[in-house]
């Protein structure tokens, strides 16, 4: 329902199409710097071309950072398989078992 302002013109109220947004944000952890002596673990949904990708990425990095050291996406499993649930609980243990540091995630879009 509209009403009249002072001036004679029509006020409507607007509501929002969007919902109230009840989310929050997970915090963000600290980057890690200089990746001389890391081990970055490579995470991949097995869609597109991440295989080839994942060479290439680790070869550049090697030459940039003493060191580094890279473990293989096929040390973690598909996270988008049939299995995905399972992969993906499983993460979290074989990162620690792995001592990775960071991790490089291919998905596709």
């Amino acid at each position: 329902m509209s009403q009249v302002s002072a001036s004679g013109e029509p006020v409507f109220e607007v509501i929002a199409p969007v919902g109230e947004q009840r989310q929050s944000r997970a915090p963000i952890a600290p980057g890690l710097g200089d990746l001389s002596d890391k081990r970055i673990g490579f995470v991949w949904d097995s869609l597109f071309k991440g295989d080839l990708l994942f060479g290439v990425i680790a070869e550049e990095l090697s030459q940039q950072f003493a060191g580094l050291q890279t473990v293989g996406y096929e040390t973690f499993g598909d996270i988008h398989g049939p299995d995905e649930k399972q992969v993906l609980a499983g993460l979290p243990m074989l990162l620690r078992k792995h001592r990775i540091d960071g991790v490089v995630a291919g998905i596709g879009a």
